[in-house]
């Protein structure tokens, strides 16, 4: 068996994180993910208490080929999860359930506050591989610590995507075009009270002047 534990900091707050979550999918980095449900969720006291299932896609090497021949290549998660409002933590448990003997997976995700900022959300991660196929279990664990360390980077990158998208307001396109028509009317207002003040302004007169010749 392998073990992960990791440490990521979102400058969100807790409460804007917890919202977030159940809306972390889609986004950029979670093109693997096919479906999410909830089979089960209950509030007990200040708990909320919630079960999910989802479907992912199950990319494999060339040389895991050999383990998987015929098998479907996409596997189920269950997600099991536990708000307290109270304490304000938030923890999630994870685990495939299918291609368990080739590979299994547990996951532990705490979030709570950051402890020397409030305004920010410190999220604990913590995984535990194995594999029981006999005489690779070893080979097949590492190979399945080291993705998932790139696999939790990428959660990492696809849940800030989300956040900033729900909570950072954004100068969209439109603002831009606002921003640009103001522009423009000010500088049509600067040009037109210049025009009126020059026509306000007396021309000087212009006299025709006659040569007299005298004769010499």
């Amino acid at each position: 068996m392998k073990f992960f534990t990791g440490d990521a900091t979102f400058t969100f707050t807790w409460d804007q994180v917890v919202a977030a979550f159940w809306q972390r999918y889609p986004n950029p980095q979670s093109k693997h993910v096919l479906s999410e449900d909830v089979i089960e969720r209950q509030v007990v006291g200040n708990l909320l208490i919630t079960k999910r299932l989802i479907s992912k896609t199950n990319s494999l090497p060339k040389w895991g080929e050999r383990f998987v021949h015929g098998l479907q290549r996409h596997v189920y998660v269950v997600e099991e999860s536990v708000v307290d409002l109270k304490n304000k933590t938030f923890v999630t448990y994870t685990r495939n359930i299918g291609l368990q003997k080739i590979m299994s997976i547990d996951e532990k995700c705490i979030y709570t506050q950051h402890p020397e900022n409030a305004e920010t959300t410190l999220c604990t991660r913590q995984a535990w591989v194995n594999s029981g196929v006999y005489g690779f279990s070893s080979v097949i664990s590492s190979f399945g610590i080291q993705r998932f360390r790139k696999n939790a980077a990428k959660a990492v990158s696809g849940f800030e995507f989300v956040l900033n998208k729900l909570f950072v307001p954004e100068t969209n396109s439109d603002s831009k075009v606002a921003a640009g028509s103001i522009k423009d009317k000010a500088k049509e207002y600067a040009k037109s009270k210049a025009d009126t003040v020059k026509s306000k302004v007396p021309r000087p007169r212009m006299t025709s002047c006659q040569n007299n010749s005298s004769e010499l």
